[in-house]
């Protein structure tokens, strides 16, 4: 019989082993890219499991008493390399290993020697890596969604050589005991993000933020309203479709597992219609962690909202839960599964909202005039295309195909996800007679273009980092710490000025630098997916790179269509 082969075998972890015994200097996180990662933690405190609501001293429910005793930790770690354990940890791990591999000979009645030489040598020369229990003990509180290293997640500090770990996964045990903790953080990142949101509507620059008197609970009810209600993600994406759907963009079977997953694209001018958000129910999720909130602002010297506002709002959210216990309704009070994140991904019925951001409106040009300044279709360079995405979308959407923007208003045609029909999409008539209609953009190009390309980027304020926001994408650009990747797309002096520093966020040139830089990456995606930007004229269309391996657009029955619709619009306007 066939041995037994090596994935099995070092599939489950081993030990558990201290961090302080098993792992040596070498292992240890180095910047956002080489993180150490922990899997299903398990805390415990005073010989018991916990959890972080427990355990953490910006908690209510932490027991100044036992403030003394160690916090220890438990999880699973990837040995990414073997320089990372000690001579100690590998003679028993090697050990382990050896006794797995008899037992699973005895196991399988094979006739192979009770004997073996497996090296953990011979595990990582074939490409497979161990995984270890870990133990030690917490060094300082943990950070959530709040720290440089992890902007999204959860960190740990160890005590041993302070090492910074990842969690990615929880122990049950220890979940069920974070979930407030978790919820009232996620709540206070809600909270800066509206902030840094309302700033950037009251100024491009960022620099116009709303002053923190003015910051009281019902200040942040309408911003969240306004903001976060109606989030260009779920308004443009459908979750529940059918093959015959005529509203959805449809995709090549080669990707259909990875669109399913998410949904599809609505076509261009079709949006769904989200379910109207109340302020009451925006009010119960600030209630829920209210006095949370408050006690984490009277601690720091900075804080983001009006204390005093906060204060006299408190006592009135109690009377109000209790008149809502007594009708039998839960208002303000905690529940794992209402977050803003489930709020922001529902749809129901019309929401009186206007969404946003809003697409600024631009006067369609007749198509002749356009005509006349247009030259032949030329593909720019890398740098001369990565100046006009994030630019272009800061004025409009990304302009296709010979189409003029319509106005916003008309342009916008809205249906619930299970209409049996779909409305009309609006064609905007042609202010020359004798032009041609215009040509539709191509589906299958318009599908491969994320819908944040057609809204412009937000500059980044506070902590000087933007974060790519197309979906699963990791690129961060950080201005205070930029790359030479970064930069790439700038010229030598802008580069050299951009990080020398002594600059201020609303300088034009700044700006400018920062488009660069955004539409550069903005140009990988583009270029990840077989596309490029090409200008005709004083216009920017999205193309096949390879156009000769795509059928040809438009469809030879588009084109016939077009020619006899030139001529019969002309002669309605003779008459």
């Amino acid at each position: 019989m066939a041995p037994e082969p090596l994935s099995n075998l070092v599939a489950a972890p081993f030990g558990p082993y201290l961090d302080s015994e098993a792992l040596t200097d070498a292992c240890k996180t180095a910047g956002r890219t080489n993180l150490l990662v922990l899997r299903d933690v398990m805390l415990e405190w005073g010989g018991r499991p916990t959890g972080l609501t427990e355990c953490e001293p910006s908690q209510h429910e932490y027991d100044q008493s036992r403030k003394n005793v160690p916090v220890r930790f438990r999880g699973i770690l990837e040995i990414k390399s073997l320089a990372w354990l000690t001579t100690l940890a590998k003679k028993r791990i090697e050990k382990a290993l050896r006794e797995r591999d008899i037992q699973s000979s005895i196991t399988e009645g094979t006739s192979r020697s009770r004997h073996s030489t497996l090296t953990l040598g011979t595990i990582y020369a074939s490409n497979k890596r161990i995984k270890l229990w870990i133990q030690g003990t917490r060094h300082m509180p943990c950070v959530y969604l709040h720290s440089r290293l992890v902007p999204n997640g959860l960190t740990l500090h160890s005590k041993d050589k302070e090492r910074t770990y990842e969690i990615l996964s929880m122990d049950i045990n220890t979940y069920l005991p974070s979930r407030a903790y978790l919820a009232r953080y996620r709540l206070l990142k809600v909270l800066k993000d509206l902030i840094d949101l309302d700033a950037q509507t009251n100024s491009r620059y960022g620099d116009k933020t709303t002053p923190v008197s003015e910051r009281t609970p019902q200040w942040f009810v309408e911003v969240y309203r306004t903001h976060m209600a109606s989030p260009v993600t779920a308004r443009k994406r459908r979750l529940v479709y059918t093959s015959s759907d005529s509203d959805i963009e449809h995709s090549s079977s080669s990707d259909s597992s990875v669109t399913r997953h998410a949904g599809r694209i609505l076509r261009r001018g079709r949006e769904h219609t989200l379910r109207h958000l109340s302020r009451a129910e925006v009010f119960s999720l600030l209630a829920a962690h209210a006095d949370w909130i408050l006690q984490d602002q009277e601690g720091t010297q900075r804080p983001i909202l009006n204390r005093d506002a906060w204060r006299a709002w408190i006592p009135e959210v109690r009377r109000s839960r209790r008149d809502a216990e007594r009708d039998g309704v839960r208002w303000g009070i905690w529940e794992e599964h209402r977050t803003f994140s489930h709020l922001q991904n529902r749809d129901s019925d019309a929401d009186d909202d206007e969404p946003l951001p809003a697409v600024r409106k631009r006067r369609a040009r007749p198509r002749q005039q356009q005509r006349q300044g247009q030259s032949h279709r030329q593909p720019q360079t890398r740098r001369a295309q990565a100046r006009t995405i994030a630019s272009a979308s800061r004025s409009t959407t990304l302009p296709d195909d010979d189409e003029p923007m319509p106005d916003e208003p008309a342009a916008r045609t809205y249906d619930s996800d299970f209409s049996p029909a779909s409305t009309p999409p609006y064609s905007p008539s042609s202010s020359s007679a004798a032009s041609r209609p215009p040509t539709p953009p191509n589906p299958e190009v318009m599908r491969l273009i994320p819908v944040e390309f057609f809204y412009p980027p937000l500059l980044p304020t506070g902590s000087m980092r933007w974060f790519c926001p197309v979906r699963d994408c990791s690129y961060m650009l950080d201005l205070l710490a930029l790359s030479a990747e970064d930069v790439a797309p700038l010229s030598a002096e802008e580069a050299q000025r951009l990080r020398a520093g002594g600059w201020f966020l609303r300088d034009v040139w700044v700006i400018q630098c920062f488009d660069t830089m955004v539409s550069a990456h903005y140009m990988d995606h583009l270029d990840r997916s077989g596309l490029m930007l090409c200008q005709e004229g004083k216009r920017w269309k999205v193309l096949w790179k390879k156009p000769q391996h795509h059928p040809p657009w438009p469809p030879e029955r588009v084109m016939r269509h077009r020619m006899r619709v030139a001529p019969s619009r002309a002669k309605r306007e003779d008459q």
